[in-house]
């Protein structure tokens, strides 16, 4: 929860390239907590909606914000986003026309609300973590201030109304009974973990040669996996 409002504070005072570097700490901090309340047996309810609520700043509202500064509102920074992603657009000059992109907040909400009353995700998901969908708009956002992206390609990446629709795509995915397996493993043998194992080995090249851009093509790839495994358990 720290991690995000501190990266929420970061998007407002002039440092947003340093935001979506919170988002993967408080990933890191997300998948690890679990362990250190289990070793110290300190898991326990209370932890359990603390979780959620830390994890509805850092991975719904900061990647919200994300996408709202891609826009070009007061505090957009022209010395880290180009004047020509700025449009005249509907979506990027009204304020009701950024309001879409908080899908991804009432999507995290939602699926974190759904998560600590539903007994079925004990040892995987279903619908789209919530520390994925920051991962992959941090990332995103990364790669645009970066230039991560082909020439040819960015334009369409930075378009208002393709930011838009990947908000609501990833909100349906977060809030979405598609099964999706956890990183989390009991064991370290390649039987019963071929998919992660596959996640992890082909996610190394997509950041080697795709970089920024390369983390968001992961987190489009672990959505692919864990459909083609409920596939196959069919």
């Amino acid at each position: 929860m720290a991690c995000g409002c501190a990266g929420i504070a970061m998007l407002f005072s002039g440092q947003q390239e340093w935001a979506p570097y919170m988002i993967f700490l408080g990933a890191i901090f997300d998948f690890f907590d679990g362990f250190v309340a289990r070793a110290f047996k300190a898991d326990s309810e209370l932890g359990k909606q603390l979780d959620s609520m830390s994890d509805l700043v850092t991975f719904g509202v900061l990647p919200s914000l994300l996408l709202w500064m891609l826009f070009g509102q007061s505090a957009f920074d022209p010395a880290i986003f180009p004047d020509e992603w700025n449009t005249s657009d509907i979506f990027s000059q009204t304020w009701y026309g950024t309001l879409p992109v908080f899908a991804v907040t009432l999507g995290a909400g939602y699926r974190l609300a759904k998560f600590n009353v539903d007994t079925r995700q004990t040892t995987s998901f279903l619908g789209l973590p919530s520390p994925a969908n920051g991962i992959f708009f941090a990332s995103l956002f990364l790669a645009l201030i970066n230039n991560s992206f082909a020439k040819s390609i960015e334009p369409y990446i930075a378009n208002p109304l393709t930011i838009i629709i990947l908000a609501i795509i990833f909100a349906l995915l977060m809030v979405s009974e598609i099964p999706m397996f956890a990183m989390k493993v009991k064991g370290y043998g390649w039987k019963g973990n071929e998919f992660r194992y596959a996640l992890l080995i082909l996610s190394l090249p997509l950041i080697i040669f795709f970089q920024f851009a390369g983390l968001s093509l992961c987190i489009i790839l672990y959505i692919l996996l864990s459909i083609i495994q409920n596939l196959v358990k069919r």
